[in-house]
């Protein structure tokens, strides 16, 4: 388990405790700011989404075949994108965090 803290930029002060979460440091752990940076993600074997207005989580995406390697949200904000071993690059609305589709497989080819 891992905790951590979210700290205002520009005043210094801390904002919030997060954790603990269920990541392992060193085994593919990574965070990602959504775009309007109102949600935070983490990965690891879960895929853990906090809203960042009141630091809550609100989505846990779990990884029954491995873990999450990397994450990104998409320009626009629409996708989380997550990296897998076994799948590839895999997407999510966020709107609903429901599965939307494989933008890239590590089988070949791009998904429609």
């Amino acid at each position: 388990m891992v905790s951590g803290r979210a700290f205002d930029v520009a005043s210094g002060l801390r904002l919030t405790w997060l954790g603990p979460l269920p990541l392992v440091i060193g085994d593919g752990v990574q965070v990602a700011f959504s775009p309007d940076s109102g949600f935070l993600a983490t990965s690891g074997a879960d895929l853990t989404v906090f809203e960042t207005g009141a630091w809550s989580g609100i989505a846990r995406i779990s990884h029954d075949e491995g873990w999450w390697w990397d994450l990104e949200f998409s320009p626009d904000g629409r996708y989380l994108l997550g990296a897998d071993t076994p799948k590839g690059v895999v997407r999510f609305d966020t709107s609903t965090w429901e599965y939307v589709g494989e933008p890239f497989s590590s089988r070949g080819g791009n998904a429609p």
